[in-house]
């Protein structure tokens, strides 16, 4: 019996460090003053000066949890672009994570999908899910947080701030 337990908890262990790569509960911020963002085609057409871009996957349960709140600051700031990258592997986990939530459209809504996760942890260098980021008019990096965020206080909500109130392009 003891053998078992030592086993079950062997692969809890494992299981948690397996999983603390994939999706954080925690936050972990960086703080950046203007910093070069990678030049994304994707947002080349995006008319919003300010863009908050976040990486998000349907089996995270973080991530299911804060779209709502993040489409509904983008809806109360039409300024603001929100950039949903999806890390789903399978079109029809995104496609029913979307309709489970049952989301409302917005023009300053994007969704981009990135099964590969190329763009997700390649270009973007990100570690898990969900990753947020605050781009200016400038589209420039203004704040990375990885885990949850706080759109209402907190560092994340001050880059937001600071990037509503600079002048556009």
């Amino acid at each position: 019996m003891k053998r078992l337990a030592a086993l079950f908890v062997l692969l809890l262990l494992g299981a948690g460090i397996w999983f603390s790569g994939s999706f954080r509960t925690t936050p972990t911020v960086t703080a950046v003053v203007a910093q070069p963002f990678p030049a994304l085609p994707e947002l080349a057409s995006v008319p919003q000066p300010t863009i908050l871009l976040t990486t998000w996957a349907s089996w995270c349960g973080v991530c299911m949890a804060e779209l709502p709140k993040k489409i509904a600051y983008a809806q109360a700031n039409p300024q603001v672009a929100l950039v949903a990258v999806n890390i789903d592997e399978q079109p029809a986990a995104r496609t029913a994570a979307l309709k489970k939530l049952n989301l409302p459209q917005a023009p300053n809504l994007y969704w981009l999908n990135d099964p590969s996760r190329t763009l997700a942890f390649g270009t973007l260098q990100g570690t898990g899910v969900p990753e947020n980021y605050v781009l200016n008019a400038q589209r420039q990096l203004l704040i990375k947080q990885s885990g949850p965020v706080n759109l209402s206080y907190g560092a994340f909500a001050a880059a937001l701030q600071a990037a509503l109130a600079e002048p556009a392009n």
